[in-house]
């Protein structure tokens, strides 16, 4: 997949909306192609985020760790779709694991190059924060859900076992 395949992939996604094919062309050229096998951590939870990433083509997993070598997975993520925003605004570790589930293409924004973008008072760099900010209410929301599951699950089991000392 080459560099245009890139430009081709952010301009087809949900984000590209409100951007210029300018903006778009200037984002995908300030992302590094990076190539991702099956099984591969994309990015490893706890460790310092310098970047984020945009899947162009391939699936991958988010997951956190439960246990010794043991994985929870929260949900997947697919073309157009960006993650690693969160340990670039706070100075936190990654929050999840995202694993390759089969080969992954993604671009990825360096630290400072994402910096540059957000700090920029320019109509280009407004429509990139706003669209950072949808990204974490999106993150927000899919952790909600996740949370809402667990607790419905727990809840479930609590009363089973009072049932069953019934």
């Amino acid at each position: 997949m080459s560099d245009s395949e890139i430009l081709s992939a952010m301009r087809a996604s949900k984000f590209a909306s409100g951007f210029s094919d300018g903006e778009i062309a200037a984002l995908a050229k300030a992302c590094t192609r990076r190539e991702f096998s099956d099984g591969e951590n994309i990015v490893t939870e706890g460790d310092e985020g310098n970047s984020c990433f945009f899947i162009v083509s391939g699936r991958a997993r988010i997951a956190r760790e439960k246990g010794v070598e043991q994985r929870r997975v929260l949900g997947s993520l697919g073309p157009g779709e960006f993650f690693g925003i969160v340990a670039l605004i706070q100075p936190v570790g990654r929050t999840a694991s995202v694993i390759a589930a089969g080969n992954v293409v993604a671009a990825e924004l360096d630290g400072a190059t994402f910096k540059r973008l957000y700090d920029a008072v320019t109509p280009g760099a407004i429509r990139f924060q706003l669209l950072v900010a949808k990204q974490l209410g999106n993150d927000a929301r899919r952790l909600n859900r996740i949370f809402f599951k667990a607790a419905e699950q727990a809840d479930e089991a609590a009363t089973r076992a009072e049932l069953a000392k019934a």
